[in-house]
């Protein structure tokens, strides 16, 4: 993913990559999103996965707080690495 922000949801800049993407995650089990803590609040161009199809977000420790607590008020488990 290249941005998230509260409206868009997950999107990214290359339109082929998001299509594939979206495909994929919606014959999985668990769609897991690994992202630095620096693309949220940002957005791409393509719209990729709405926070109610995620599972699960890997990010590193500086996620900012709001976007915490956004994306567990939908049911997304956070997993932080150091």
């Amino acid at each position: 993913t290249d941005g998230y922000t509260d409206v868009t949801g997950f999107t990214g800049r290359d339109f082929e990559r998001c299509m594939t993407v979206r495909e994929i995650s919606r014959h999985a089990k668990n769609v897991i999103v690994v992202s630095e803590s620096e693309k949220f609040g940002k957005q791409g161009t393509v719209n990729l996965l709405r926070a109610s199809e995620v599972s699960a977000v890997v990010t590193d420790s500086s996620l900012p707080l709001e976007y915490e607590t956004t994306l567990t008020d939908q049911g997304v488990e956070i997993y932080k690495a150091e």
